[in-house]
This record gives C-alpha cells, structure tokens and sequence, in this order.
C-alpha cells in the first residue's frame, strides 16, 4: 500500500525525490532490492546528495554482502553529513561485517564524541567495544587515566569487564563511578546488582535492586530483581516484578521475553506466547525473543520455523551473549553449521554463557 501511495505521488509529480527514496525503502523492506536500487538512484538523478537514498544503497549493498562498497559510500557520506548518527552507524555494521572490529569501534568512539547525551549511544558502543577487547579496553583505560570524561569511560568499562565475567573488576568501576559522581544512581546500583547476581550471590544482588528502586523506580531494576526471584523458583514473585518493569518501560523487548519464560515455567503458554509477539511487535529482530517463539509455537503445531529462520538471516556475527543462531540451525536440521556456528562463539567469547548455551546445543543434538 505504501508503494501504491508513493507511486502516486510520483505520477502527479515525477520530480518528488522524497517519494522515489520512500519507496525504494519499501520495495528494500519486500527485499526487492533491484526495484529498491532503481528508485534510490532516480532519487539521485534529482538530487545527488540526498541522504535517505544515499543511506538505502548502502544498506541494499550490505544486504548484497558488498560490504567495501558499502564503507565507500558511508565514508563519503561522512564527508557530506559530519557528525550523522545514521552514517557512522550504518558504516560501524559494514565494518563488523567485514571482521574490522577496531575500525567499527573507532567509529563509535568518534559518534560519542559529538553527541551531548551519549547514553543513548552506549549499548552501540559497548557492543563494537566487546567485538575487540584487547584494543578498545586499554584505549578506555587511558582515556579514565587522563581524566577524560570519567562517568563516560568508567561506565563503558564496567559494562564491556561484565560481559567478559570479570565481575570484580565490574564493580570496583561501578563502585569508583559512584565516587566520581558523588552520589548513588539508581542505573549504577543496577548494573552493580547484575554483577552479583551473574556471580551467583543473589542476597547482595537484591540488596542493590532495592537501594536502586529507592533512588528510582527504573524497569531494569524491576526487571532485573524478577529475573533473581526467577532463579530462585520464585515465580509468582518474579511475575510481579516483571509487570512492574513492562509497566515502567513497555517499549523495552527484552521485558517481555523474560515475563514469558516466567510464564511459560508456570505451564501458561498462552500468555508466554503473547508476550513474545508483544516483544517481536517492539523489536522484530529479538533473536531471543525469535527463538522461544519459534519454538512455542512449534509445541502448539503452529509454523515456528519462519522465526527460526529469521534468526539465521538476522544473526551475521557471533555475539557476546545471547546468541541463537545455533540453536536455530539445529532445529532447523542443519546440524554441521550449528556445531561450526557455535564453535565461533566460543573461540571470541569464552564466557560462562556461551558454554552454557553450548550445552544446550549439544544435548540438542544428542551429542556428548
């Protein structure tokens, strides 16, 4: 329908530029890229520097794996747009998939760098930062020992040591970020109680979630005390925290996967099921949120290998965390790439985790 309109459009005005780039994106959503291309580049014809045509060929050529076009372009893009969120993010993934981990992390340094509130920016930049972390961590580590921006570099700091189960070194961070502010935050007592529950030692993980809620009322902090009654078999618990956290942020997916293996531990998987759509209706690319939906729905004689096959397409690297790429392969029949898959995670992330979803792969397939 979107095609239909901007086609229109085109028809009463065939000089409308906006109306050539929007409908490239919707023929690139159909994963129409020949026609997506052909509307990008007459968009061009009329205006050479237009930036949402410009960006739609760079992401048509990622899509194509023509990953040095991609940079190329991005890089002049750069040069037209200094200082666009859009371009040094979508150059970042070009970069992560052509295995230029410093290069993608050198962009979101320099992203941060000209962004005021760069809280935003530090899920991207923790993630570029984790991909190559005997480059960026003494980076990070010099920049704290100048003084530069200490709230900034401490935190990322902590945040890439957690997901590298370096949990002391986490929250000795944490605990001297809160010496450079001042004060307690809430997001600090949080991420310091992740650390501990991670560690296993649940009593001062809740302690942490507590003083956070008193600070603030922030979701993680719900979120993530209902992830601690979780584990511990609590689940009645657990379900009213998490509602309070998908109350808090409704926007945020990854509530609503966690209340639906909560809900799916208490045998209900009609609800579990709803969340997860929920979840998918925020964020469409969830590969955990993919993966147990998929896999629901399967139980209940319902299509789930779309999902799982999404999760293959969208998952084109290896992750700190949280990776379902092999478990999909697997349930999907393709065995050999799963095991290959997840021999990748493990050789760049070696981490309690991934071992754990190993495992899992393993009994998966029957293996030992």
């Amino acid at each position: 329908q979107a095609i239909a309109d901007f086609s229109q459009a085109i028809t009463i005005n065939p000089e409308n530029v906006a109306a050539y780039a929007n409908r490239g994106k919707a023929q690139a959503h159909l994963k129409k890229l020949e026609e997506a291309d052909t509307d990008y580049k007459q968009a061009l014809s009329l205006e050479e520097t237009n930036l949402p045509a410009n960006l739609g060929l760079a992401e048509n050529m990622m899509a194509r794996n023509e990953y040095g076009q991609a940079t190329a372009l991005l890089s002049k893009l750069g040069t037209l747009y200094p200082k666009n969120n859009a371009v040094y993010t979508l150059r970042g993934d070009a970069y992560q998939m052509m295995g230029k981990y410093k290069e993608a992390f050198d962009d979101a340094m320099d992203q941060i760098s000209f962004n005021e509130d760069y809280t935003k920016l530090m899920p991207l930049l923790s993630a570029r930062a984790i991909q190559c972390d005997t480059y960026s961590l003494p980076k990070i580590s010099n920049k704290i020992k100048a003084g530069e921006s200490l709230d900034l570099w401490l935190q990322l700091r902590a945040k890439i040591y957690e997901q590298l189960d370096r949990y002391d070194e986490a929250i000795a961070d944490y605990n001297k970020l809160e010496e450079q502010l001042g004060e307690e935050f809430a997001p600090v007592c949080t991420n310091r109680g992740n650390c501990y529950r991670k560690k296993g030692d649940y009593a001062a993980a809740c302690n942490e979630y507590k003083k956070a809620i008193e600070l603030e009322e922030t979701a993680d902090a719900y979120a993530n005390w209902g992830m601690v009654k979780f584990n511990e078999g609590q689940l009645d618990s657990a379900l009213v925290l998490m509602n309070k956290a998908v109350n808090t942020d409704p926007a945020n997916a990854s509530f609503y996967y966690q209340r639906g293996r909560i809900r799916e531990a208490q045998n209900n998987s009609n609800q579990a099921l709803r969340d997860y759509e929920m979840g998918l209706q925020v964020d469409r690319k969830a590969s955990t949120l993919l993966y147990t939906h998929g896999l629901l729905a399967k139980a209940n004689k319902k299509n789930g290998n779309t999902d799982l096959e999404n999760i293959v397409d969208y998952e084109k690297v290896t992750l700190p965390a949280n990776n379902r790429k092999p478990l999909a392969l697997a349930q999907l029949g393709k065995n050999t790439e799963a095991v290959e898959w997840q021999n990748k995670v493990l050789a760049k992330f070696p981490t309690a985790a991934n071992y754990y979803d190993a495992a899992l792969l393993y009994a998966t397939l029957d293996m030992q």
